[in-house]
């Protein structure tokens, strides 16, 4: 965005030494909008994702290791955020979990937990 501005800016000036109308002025401030709307809303959106998935894995990882639990991942997604959890039998409630989003600030996000119960089984070889 930087380059983009820094290069129409200086095709203005050039232009203006140049005695360019006010219409050419016109035009570049036009792209300009043109480039920087969509920029920001994407830039916008991607500082909010990750906003959100930094706060659902602080809040994931402090549940999980209460319950001897490991988060595997956490995913933004379209549709919201994937946590993955996995550790050992029983399940642990994920009320709780959903108490703690909200209470961090990630109400009206779809969160999904996708639960893996492991087992670990040694196998000595003889």
């Amino acid at each position: 965005m930087t380059n983009v501005s820094a290069i129409l800016a200086t095709g203005r000036l050039v232009m203006a030494i140049f005695g360019v109308n006010r219409r050419v002025t016109t035009v570049i401030v036009a792209s300009l909008a043109v480039i920087t709307v969509p920029l920001t809303l994407s830039s916008v959106a991607a500082n909010r994702t990750s906003s959100t998935e930094s706060t659902a894995t602080r809040v994931a990882d402090s549940w999980a290791a209460a319950r001897s639990w490991e988060i595997a991942s956490v995913t933004s997604r379209p549709d919201g955020v994937l946590i993955r959890a996995t550790g050992p039998r029983p399940e642990p409630d994920t009320d709780s979990l959903r108490t703690a989003l909200a209470s961090a600030g990630i109400a009206g996000t779809t969160v999904r937990v996708e639960i893996l119960p492991n087992r670990t089984v040694e196998v000595t070889p003889n």
